[in-house]
């Protein structure tokens, strides 16, 4: 029903528990929880265009990762488990609203760390070779 109003373009930042409490009619002593699955939340605050934009940013991180070239050092160690904790996060996200915890952002912060780092260490061996 509030994917019915709210859709496409959404009910705005953080007003998902003014929709849950708007469509269930709760009474005076009930309070209206949070949405059970992250892309729902997001899909009803944000729309369906917020939800893209949000796939389509962390399907980057993805994108940027898989594209570094795949070898044995130890920040591809660290990438690989950056990788399955952000594949974790996703995985959490469709069970809880986890869009502002710290802990659904961390492995992505993590993953960007590592892509960077193998960037980063690439170039200062590349510049000490050339000394």
């Amino acid at each position: 029903m509030a994917l019915d109003r709210f859709g496409l373009f959404g009910a705005g930042l953080a007003n998902f528990t003014e929709v849950y409490a708007h469509y269930l009619k709760l009474g005076p002593n009930r309070i209206a929880l949070g949405a059970h699955n992250t892309y729902l939340g997001i899909w009803v605050e944000l729309g369906g265009v917020g939800l893209v934009l949000m796939l389509i940013a962390l399907a980057s991180q993805f994108f940027v990762a898989y594209r570094k070239d795949k070898g044995k050092g130890p920040t591809d160690l660290v990438r690989y488990a950056a990788e399955a904790a952000c594949v974790g996060a996703l995985i959490i996200a469709l069970f809880a609203d986890s869009l502002w915890v710290k802990a659904f952002w961390l492995p992505w912060v993590l993953l960007i760390w590592a892509t960077r780092s193998r960037t980063s260490h690439a170039g200062s061996v590349t510049r000490s070779l050339r000394s």
